[in-house]
């Protein structure tokens, strides 16, 4: 069987709105992997996913392995990526001959990169950025759930909703300078970045994509960045495409068994 990809959608039938599912469809992609993708809502992660994948709190986007185990977490899962496909371009050294030492200085020194701009951004920021459009999306249950003291804690959402226009293009632009600052360091030491796509790339289109396609009046922080073409013009790329690879893949509804 194909891997599965679970990706998190507002409602049945809704856009593929998740920065972090979309990291890993995007891994997928550059793996040149087949696999098939299953919508998969709040609710399921709350009353159907916590009790199959034996966690607490079930979050998206986790995948179903080729031998029908579950593994959650983008970056888990591009480790298991690179591990298992060692044959398949590499997602930290895209431009290495294949296949690539995992064990090497210059793989840790990759991957710990990925990992020092993936933190750039802080999630947080994004998070009071996008969460009023999301917001919309969801059903009123959902909704409910999502924007309340219980999750978010006490006084989270009143102080994201109370923001104006003014205030949010402040939090971009502050987002912008940090991203700009840590891109250009880069760019300049090492060319790891945005050179041809890779990790880093992943970690910073998805929120890119968002505003391109989902919510087209967001402040974008990623406006200026010099995204490569591969990955800044592929449809594959927008939140709400449905298309996986170029082999025959599917989508199932929310909900569905796994």
């Amino acid at each position: 069987m194909p891997i599965k990809l679970f990706d998190l959608v507002p409602q049945p039938g809704g856009v593929f709105f998740s920065p972090s599912c979309l990291r890993t469809r995007l891994a997928l992609i550059h793996k040149q992997l087949p696999f098939e993708v299953e919508e998969v809502t709040y609710h399921d992660l709350r009353f159907v996913w916590n009790d199959r994948l034996g966690v607490q709190k079930a979050t998206a986007p986790f995948v179903q392995r080729e031998d029908g185990s579950y593994l959650m977490d983008s970056d888990e899962i591009a480790a298991y990526l690179d591990k298992e496909y060692p044959d398949r371009p590499n997602l930290f050294l895209p431009d290495a001959a294949s296949p690539v030492d995992l064990d090497s200085a210059e793989y840790s020194t990759a991957r710990q990169a990925a990992a020092d701009f993936a933190k750039v951004a802080p999630p947080k920021a994004l998070f009071s950025l996008y969460a009023p459009r999301i917001a919309k999306l969801l059903d009123t249950e959902t909704r409910a759930y999502w924007i309340s003291d219980a999750r978010l804690g006490q006084g989270v959402w009143a102080y994201i909703s109370s923001r104006t226009a003014e205030d949010e293009a402040k939090v971009a632009q502050q987002l912008q300078t940090q991203i700009a600052t840590v891109t250009t360091h880069h760019l300049a030491s090492s060319g790891l970045f945005f050179s041809s796509p890779s990790k880093p790339d992943y970690a910073v289109r998805p929120p890119y994509a968002g505003h391109s396609k989902g919510f087209a009046d967001l402040p974008c922080p990623y406006r200026t960045l010099p995204f490569c073409p591969a990955t800044a013009s592929s449809a594959l790329c927008l939140p709400n495409s449905r298309t996986t690879s170029s082999t025959s893949t599917s989508v199932s509804p929310a909900g569905s068994s796994g």
